[in-house]
């Protein structure tokens, strides 16, 4: 049987609140956060909470590789 610290994996959640009025902000946000160096157990899940920005996330979110969505 696995010990259970064999099994679980670490996941850290970063929330980024959202109003952007110039394009470019978050995606510069989320090349910092794909930019950390993690440990191998370690995962990412980021939480995007958009407060009827401007400038949509979604035309930001579409120039991101479909691996990092």
């Amino acid at each position: 049987m696995a010990k259970r610290s064999d099994t679980l994996h670490r996941l850290i959640a970063v929330v980024i609140p959202y109003y952007q009025v110039e394009a470019g902000i978050l995606a510069r946000a989320l090349e910092g956060v794909a930019a950390q160096n993690l440990a191998p157990d370690q995962a990412v899940r980021v939480y995007i909470v958009d407060d009827a920005s401007p400038h949509p996330a979604e035309d930001e979110l579409t120039d991101c590789a479909p691996a990092d969505r």
